[in-house]
């Protein structure tokens, strides 16, 4: 995946997962995908009504990967108009360790670069325990 184009749609061809762009319609999908995270931290951003004001007002900037139709990975992004932030990106106990993370996170920074973003800052919990 280049980092001025990203695809709508970007498969892993040794697998079956997929990333594409999160659309409000995976909330409920997601939302179990979060709760079963151990060391996810949830805001009020993170349930419905505060995920589709991110979606609505910077869409673009987030993704799931799905496997065989299922949701096992969500990235979310944001900005500021100068800087974009990855906010959070969590992926399935059992689909790790596959690249997943990194294809998601490099979606994030090709969509940062496409919005003319000149930095990036991602966080992560102290008690994260897969960092």
């Amino acid at each position: 995946m280049g980092m001025n184009t990203p695809p709508d749609e970007t498969v892993a061809t040794e697998t079956r997962w997929k990333i594409r762009p999160m659309t409000i319609s995976d909330y409920d999908s997601a939302f179990r995908l979060w709760l079963s995270t151990a060391g996810m931290r949830m805001t009020d951003a993170d349930f419905r009504t505060g995920l589709a004001v991110l979606l609505e007002k910077q869409g673009r900037l987030s993704f799931v990967a799905t496997c065989d139709g299922e949701i096992i990975a969500t990235a979310l992004c944001g900005d500021d108009g100068q800087t974009g932030y990855v906010n959070q990106i969590v992926v399935a106990a059992e689909h790790r360790k596959k690249g997943i993370e990194q294809a998601l996170f490099d979606a994030c920074l090709a969509e940062f670069t496409r919005a003319g973003l000149k930095d990036c800052r991602f966080g992560y919990g102290r008690e994260n325990p897969v960092r």
